[in-house]
């Protein structure tokens, strides 16, 4: 790996002056912060107020009177050009049906898309690191517990899923094969794993350069491309 970006603070602690590098692995097309970050020093990176997950719902960044007509248009333009496809129920039913399934998310945030399913008569289960977003998923009634993808807490380890889910997480983690290999042993036989992570390849960072919101330093550990993304599932024994 090469010294890839130099990020000088994070954007969302602004008062925190530490610094970071990130390599890239042209080959591989992977990239990660150097050096890993202390597992005991993480949970900081996520002691922001405003941070998305910190509340019940994911709306209201920026008020919309605050934006200017051309700001409006250009994002505008861009949602309409982007291939992004949100996890919801609806996009749920139209993947897997209608049956009911049990279903694990790992890093289910604040339980939003938990509950969605749950409604939709689904059996639900989550594991969440961040305290604030664990105790907003706990008050809505869901079976939610305090742990990480690598190390998962026991009361989601005594059965077997359907379908997990692992949207913007991989991203997160410190060792991103101990993550998949434990959602492995969790699927039953044929199960599906859901995934989403950013896509480091794509227009938004190679225009926006290190002001890219979705590299997201510290919080994002590791960066995949969809050559990077496909191949780590596959050294799991995923197929994809």
């Amino acid at each position: 790996m090469k010294p890839w970006l130099f990020i000088p603070g994070d954007w969302r602690r602004p008062q925190n002056k530490e610094s970071f590098q990130l390599y890239w692995c042209e080959k591989s097309q992977l990239g990660c912060i150097h050096p890993l970050p202390e597992l005991n020093k993480i949970p900081s990176f996520y002691d922001i107020d405003e941070y998305y997950t910190h509340h019940i719902d994911f709306t209201g960044f920026v008020s919309a009177s605050s934006i200017s007509f051309f700001d409006k248009l250009r994002t505008h333009l861009a949602w309409r050009f982007d291939c992004g496809v949100d996890v919801t129920s609806k996009w749920w039913k139209q993947q897997f049906g209608t049956a009911s399934s049990l279903i694990l998310e790992i890093g289910c945030a604040n339980g939003h898309l938990l509950q969605e399913l749950q409604a939709e008569g689904h059996k639900v289960w989550g594991v969440e690191p961040d305290q604030q977003a664990l105790v907003l998923a706990q008050q809505r009634g869901l079976n939610v517990f305090y742990g990480t993808a690598e190390s998962l807490p026991s009361e989601v380890k005594s059965r077997q899923y359907d379908i997990i889910v692992m949207n913007h997480v991989l991203e997160h983690t410190r060792e991103p094969l101990l993550a998949l290999r434990n959602a492995m042993q969790l699927l039953v036989d044929g199960g599906k794993l859901v995934m989403e992570v950013p896509n480091n390849s794509c227009i938004g960072l190679k225009s926006s350069g290190i002001g890219w919101m979705h590299l997201d330093v510290p919080r994002h550990l590791y960066f995949f491309t969809p050559q990077s993304f496909r191949a780590i599932c596959e050294k799991v024994g995923f197929e994809i």
